[in-house]
């Protein structure tokens, strides 16, 4: 792996493989990054990242309640208990992202 901001000019011999970039994180927001050697699963946020050679994003799963849950926060509709639409009305979630959820002021979750 090539580090750093520079000039590479591969020889025919060369494959490659994949192209990284950094990914920019704002204070609130954060990525999974899972280490392919130990298989140890990490939150990194708040900063700007650069993969490793050995580390990948990792999808992180929820159950359908939660996340239709979060779907509908994200989309500025109450959650109603025994409703439940169908999540396929809304944006997809970034399963690498940080689970976030925003609680409106004077509000219990």
């Amino acid at each position: 792996m090539i580090q750093g901001p520079r000039q590479y000019i591969p020889p025919i011999e060369v494959d490659i493989i994949e192209r990284r970039k950094s990914i920019p994180m704002d204070e609130n927001e954060g990525i999974y990054i899972r280490n392919n050697e130990t298989g140890e699963i990490t939150v990194i946020k708040g900063e700007t990242y650069m993969l490793k050679a050995h580390e990948t994003l990792y999808e992180k799963e929820l159950d359908p309640l939660v996340e239709n849950l979060i779907m509908r926060a994200n989309a500025g509709l109450p959650y109603v208990p025994g409703e439940l639409s169908s999540i396929s009305n809304f944006p997809a979630r970034d399963k690498t992202k940080l689970v976030t959820f925003k609680a409106a002021h004077n509000t219990a979750v």
